[in-house]
């Protein structure tokens, strides 16, 4: 449960829940997801609310509507709000690890490390993306400052 939760805590952070149709002049919008029912309280335990996704993850569609909505934020705050968003899962599967790691079974235990595993290389792929932007633009300002070649 607590992994699900964490998956669509996840989507809710970085994908729009409807976008603005391009096609038409109207303000309709197309639904990306929705949230089907309410997180229920008992003490600690907190009852799952299915997130439900209403474009299928392997559409073309879904990966437009991510870059619609990076495009949106601007990539640099897309870029930081995923960052977050990453570390926080991983936050919230150690903590899982740290308080039931004994209680689970195997296969749930191995899903649980994946999850975080592929957090991580996202969260790194990010960090290098931001870092190679950086670059560019460090290099573009400074070059900007020179004279150019042709001119030498």
């Amino acid at each position: 449960m607590i992994l699900l939760e964490t998956i669509d805590d996840l989507l809710k952070q970085l994908l729009p829940a409807a976008i603005a149709q391009e096609e038409t002049e109207t303000d309709e919008k197309i639904a990306v997801y929705e949230v089907t029912g309410e997180r229920i309280h008992f003490g600690e335990a907190v009852v799952y609310s299915p997130l439900q996704l209403l474009v299928s993850p392997d559409e073309k569609d879904l990966q437009s509507y991510i870059s619609w909505y990076a495009k949106e934020l601007g990539p640099p705050r897309y870029a930081d709000l995923a960052k977050e968003a990453l570390a926080g899962a991983r936050e919230r599967i150690r903590d899982t690890f740290g308080s039931s790691a004994r209680l689970m079974e195997a296969d749930i235990t191995a899903m649980l490390i994946s999850f975080e595993q592929a957090a991580l290389v996202a969260i790194r792929y990010l960090e290098s993306a931001a870092s190679m932007r950086n670059e560019k633009l460090e290099e573009a300002s400074y070059c900007d400052g020179e004279p150019s070649a042709s001119r030498g």
